[in-house]
């Protein structure tokens, strides 16, 4: 049996991760960030906040053109890669729709701001994030291309994290006339950690 060295592994977990969205190139970039992520720092120790079993309520929109509806969501957040990585899975059921969505995110300390993918059942697959994250506080930007198009568009994710085991998790349409895609909040299962 051929066994392979670690940085393999690595290189293989960056490229499913960190491929490419719509027409832009992401080899440079996904190289970056991998040797960017050697040891877990604060910025790591930050992310772990996320790790966990949650349980959330909220409220959904999908469109402009929806009314409001109540949603119930479960997320699961776990380490990949010996901290350097966070899977977070997480399904959420409404009157109006099913999601059900997979992240990975991870601190790159050469642009200094969070990174990842994010897949999903519903609209656009293969979305990046992108953004900046201290204490409590995550703001993230997402960036996909519809279909047929070149034109990346964009929404904006803020988390935040509270004592005793709560998070919320507010999702904006960023256009013109913006409105509030999901608004979620959490509580950890089993309390804090």
């Amino acid at each position: 049996m051929r066994t392979y060295p670690l940085s393999m592994a690595v290189l293989s977990l960056a490229a499913l991760i960190f491929g490419t969205p719509g027409p832009a190139a992401a080899d440079q970039v996904s190289a970056k960030i991998v040797a960017g992520m050697k040891s877990p720092d604060k910025m790591n120790r930050d992310l772990a906040q996320l790790i966990g079993e949650w349980e959330g309520k909220g409220k959904i929109r999908p469109a402009r053109s929806f009314p409001r509806a109540k949603v119930k969501c479960t997320m699961n957040a776990v380490w990949l890669e010996g901290g350097r990585v966070i899977k977070q899975s997480m399904r959420c059921k409404s009157l109006l729709m099913r999601v059900n969505r997979t992240s990975y995110i991870a601190y790159d300390k050469a642009t200094g701001r969070y990174v990842g993918r994010d897949f999903g059942n519903l609209g656009p697959d293969n979305v990046a994030i992108s953004g900046t994250g201290t204490g409590n506080r995550f703001d993230m930007s997402t960036t996909y291309y519809k279909s047929g198009s070149d034109k990346p568009k964009h929404n904006r994710l803020v988390i935040r994290t509270g004592d005793g085991g709560t998070m919320s998790t507010v999702l904006t349409k960023v256009s013109s006339r913006p409105y509030e895609i999901m608004n979620v909040v959490y509580r950890r299962l089993g309390g804090t950690i």
